[in-house]
């Protein structure tokens, strides 16, 4: 996907961050440049956290891109996605309509509501409850969730993970201090929603809540955008989450609109901080690295092929 020796525009800056943040190197620059897609799995040194960067290349126009990702709509059911919606403005479990809840996933819900193992639709009453809770309170309303073996105070390792994520400040001061103090702070112009989703990944499903603001940047005549997704709520697996998505309108000139997308998806999982978990590590960084591998392609091919058909 993405192959040929065509040179496009990775600007200079964006290149330094990515040696900075991503580990990147002349080699994976120059496969960037080319529109290879390039993956890479980070070590940050704390043992609890791990960071994937993913760069590709879509041959769609910018303004298309963007539309799909303020609709909420950029990615299609696949191996690793078997489900997802976004909610309304006031959340409701009509919302969930696409959304089933197996016992397995119903029983990590408990740990948010006893109520909540009783039934799907219990179940997904919480789920409701919860997003609505985070609209009105931000990181403070999961101050009384605990989570994992460890019972980790989730509010704790949502905010530890923000204060290990300096490179938000790339983006500007106001996307950092608004992820950080959501509600309190402005969006400035950007637009949000909440999602839900049902995600393929490990031994068991993992049903996520997240928050998704998308601003426009505008740097000189370049366009470009961020994506911020937020882990509001995660059955298993992860106490905290953060992904942010980069997207660079493509300025070498090609007669076919194009863009660069990078993504850092910045995770926190207690398992990673255990005996087993140190030593699976390697195995679990590998499993993530073609996990993001796939979903990019399956988002390159989807992505330019509907934008074909239009």
């Amino acid at each position: 996907l993405g192959a040929g020796t065509t040179k496009h525009s990775i600007d200079v800056e964006t290149g330094d961050f990515l040696r900075l943040n991503a580990g990147f190197g002349d080699r994976d620059l120059a496969e960037a440049r080319s529109g290879r897609r390039v993956v890479k799995t980070l070590d940050p040194g704390i043992p609890q956290e791990m960071v994937t960067v993913g760069v590709t290349h879509f041959q769609v126009p910018f303004d298309y891109y963007l539309e799909r990702a303020r609709s909420g709509n950029l990615y299609r059911p696949g191996p690793t996605l078997l489900q997802f919606g976004r909610f309304s403005a006031k959340p409701s479990v009509a919302d969930m309509k696409g959304l089933t809840l197996d016992p397995s996933d119903l029983e990590p819900l408990r740990d948010l509501d006893p109520a909540a193992g009783k039934s799907e639709q219990a179940g997904k009453q919480v789920l409701v409850r919860t997003i609505r809770d985070y609209q009105n309170s931000g990181i403070r309303s999961l101050e009384p969730f605990r989570q994992g073996p460890k019972g980790l105070v989730v509010a704790k390792e949502v905010r530890a993970l923000l204060a290990n994520s300096p490179y938000l400040r790339h983006y500007g001061a106001h996307v950092e201090d608004y992820v950080a103090n959501y509600p309190l702070r402005e969006a400035r112009g950007a637009s949000e929603y909440f999602a839900w989703a049902k995600i393929n990944i490990g031994l068991k499903k993992l049903i996520r809540l997240t928050k998704v603001t998308v601003w426009e940047l505008r740097n000189g005549s370049r366009r470009e955008s961020v994506m911020v997704t937020e882990q509001v709520y995660a059955s298993r697996y992860f106490q905290a989450s953060l992904q942010v998505d980069h997207v660079i309108s493509d300025a070498s000139g090609a007669q076919t609109p194009s863009i660069y997308l990078v993504t850092i998806n910045r995770g926190r999982c207690d398992l990673l901080d255990t005996s087993i978990g140190r030593f699976l590590r390697p195995v679990i960084m590998n499993r993530t690295r073609a996990s993001t591998a796939r979903t990019l392609d399956m988002a390159k091919v989807t992505l330019e092929g509907e934008y074909q058909q239009r």
